[in-house]
């Protein structure tokens, strides 16, 4: 998968509130900041 196609992924998922499809798309490692 291509980092193009995962950023559209999130941010379909973000637009649908869609929590456990955004986090799945995380490594089990990551830390997300939000800024």
């Amino acid at each position: 998968m291509t980092p193009k196609e995962i950023l559209c992924q999130w941010v379909d998922a973000f637009n649908n509130a869609d929590v456990e499809t955004i986090s799945e798309l995380y490594d089990d490692n990551a830390i997300n900041h939000q800024v």
